[in-house]
């Protein structure tokens, strides 16, 4: 089998390889001053109230953070009524802001004998959806929510989702230690398989952990109430970058590589095989008819090929050097040297000649 149609089979199984591959994730780790604190969506069968207030855990003085709670009407479709917590100018800090603190409380509890069974969820739970304040699909626009982004943040079914969902049970405290992850997802994948710096889609996410412990001073016994209570677990981002390992451009450093060290084994244990002057190329029939008028316009006789007796023997070495030197040597080392002993020749004349008149 000829050398290129190896080299190409080979190439094809590598590209068929790296295009099934999946990327690979590369995590870095770094420290931050300042965390964002997550959006919150707060969810209930009944109308139901909040409260909030934000503190240091270093200081006995506690802060209102009731602003940042917008309530939305009860909503036919889904159900639910609804608050919405967003705080884009308050960031947790170790010295400043140290957690955050929401009730809520309600009128009206629900307990297995008296649920209404159309609640989509199907359990007798208050919700809570966090996610990063960056990456939060509903956007207030003139005191009104997105209801597109709040569907989206609301559809269970949404797998790519970067919310996570909290239920909170009657009087029980939900408290949440959170790290904050950002993830960098290729979105062009023909770049980065030809070996290009990939465009990369970001988004973060919050990753908690959680316990639930009941409510030592809960005075709503016919009601609902329920607190989430809310601190960073540390101030260390994870980046999740996908990279890819193998690229087209760095397949053919490979097989460049692996041929390399396989022609010089095989040189090594039975020589140098025989010179090819004529590539892929010249082997189709339309570059074969033009390669067959260019050396015959160019060389008398084609060499290595039968000829008839008359032809001179003269004229077979001037057409095999011709050959040689236009398809397989580089010849100007030589002419040089032969330009060189012509030089020498000329001044050692000169010098006879001078020496004669004199």
């Amino acid at each position: 089998m000829p050398q290129h149609v190896i080299q190409l089979s080979y190439f094809l199984i590598l590209v068929i390889e790296i295009t099934a591959e999946a990327p690979t994730i590369i995590q870095t780790f770094a420290s931050v001053n300042s965390l964002p604190v997550p959006a919150l969506l707060f969810s209930y069968p009944y109308p139901f109230n909040m409260t909030c207030f934000f503190g240091s855990g270093l200081s006995p003085l506690k802060n209102s953070c009731d602003k940042y709670l917008t309530t939305l009407q009860f909503i036919n479709t889904l159900n639910v009524s609804m608050i919405y917590f967003a705080a884009n100018d308050l960031f947790f800090t170790p010295k400043n802001i140290g957690f955050i603190r929401i009730s809520m409380n309600s009128e009206q509890s629900t307990d297995f004998s008296s649920y209404n069974n159309s609640y989509s969820d199907g359990l007798p739970f208050a919700h809570a959806y966090i996610v990063d304040i960056d990456s939060s699909p509903i956007h207030p626009v003139n005191g009104q929510l997105d209801q597109t982004g709040l569907a989206q943040l609301y559809d269970s079914n949404n797998s790519s989702a970067l919310y996570t969902t909290i239920l909170m049970a009657n009087n029980q405290e939900q408290i949440i230690w959170f790290t904050r992850r950002i993830r960098n997802v290729i979105s062009s994948r023909f770049k980065d398989l030809i070996g290009f710096a990939p465009k990369l889609m970001s988004s973060s996410y919050i990753d908690p952990v959680m316990q639930s412990v009941p409510l030592s001073n809960s005075s709503n016994t016919r009601g609902f109430s329920s607190v989430l209570h809310i601190s960073p677990q540390n101030y260390v981002v994870n980046t999740q970058t996908e990279q890819r390992s193998r690229t087209l451009l760095s397949t053919f450093g490979l097989l460049g590589s692996l041929w390399t060290i396989a022609g010089g084994i095989y040189f090594f244990l039975f020589g140098i095989d025989k010179l090819s002057p004529f590539g892929c190329v010249q082997s189709c029939p339309c570059f074969r008819s033009k390669t067959r008028r260019k050396l015959k316009n160019t060389l008398k006789v084609i060499p290595f090929t039968n000829i008839s007796k008359t032809e001179q023997l003269q004229d077979r070495l001037s057409a095999l050097e011709s050959f040689l030197s236009e398809r397989i040597f580089d010849i100007k080392y030589l002419d040089d040297i032969s330009k060189l002993e012509e030089d020498i020749s000329e001044q050692e004349n000169n010098d006879k000649n001078e020496k004669n008149q004199d």
